[in-house]
């Protein structure tokens, strides 16, 4: 891995404590789910479920600009977005994506898959509803997961994304 800031970048922490050195965990890191990883991305399921589904693709090294990314980055970006989308279909049927490379926030290159629904869901006994179905998402919506619907959605994204 190269060119990784962990001073000033908290993607750059979570991509090194994937890779096992949790000596850069700041204390107010929040360390996603991944659930899968290839030797340029790691996707991790959002911390933020306000939409079911929410994950994330974080780049192995720190780019800021995305138009800087290799050929190899890029192809394996879309490989990991299609098997991503394609769990995701799976798992939580979603009516539509929004895909993103906001970067405001974290500088760092990461990809945003923000799955939509026209009517409510029920995963793992818990409702899940898309009150801006049709127009722009909420960016300030919040929802945190009890940890067994956590770890179910985690488990049943994962298998998808292994098989």
């Amino acid at each position: 891995m190269d060119a990784l800031v962990p001073s000033t970048c908290k993607l750059c922490r979570f991509v090194l404590e994937t890779a096992g050195d949790r000596s850069v965990v700041e204390p107010a890191d929040v360390q996603p789910d991944v659930l899968i990883e290839d030797d340029h991305w790691i996707v991790a399921l959002n911390e933020n479920q306000a939409m079911l589904g929410r994950v994330y693709l974080v780049l192995k090294r720190h780019e800021t600009d995305v138009t800087a990314l290799t050929s190899t980055e890029q192809s394996s970006l879309w490989g990991l977005v299609a098997r991503t989308k394609l769990a995701l279909d799976s798992v939580v049927a979603p009516d539509h994506y929004n895909y993103m490379f906001l970067m405001n926030v974290v500088g760092h290159a990461h990809f945003h898959i923000y799955p939509r629904y026209r009517s409510a869901r029920t995963f793992s006994g818990v409702e899940f509803s898309d009150d801006q179905w049709g127009g722009h998402y909420d960016p300030a919506a919040a929802r945190r997961l009890e940890n067994e619907t956590q770890t179910a959605l985690v488990r049943a994204l994962v298998e998808r994304l292994r098989a």
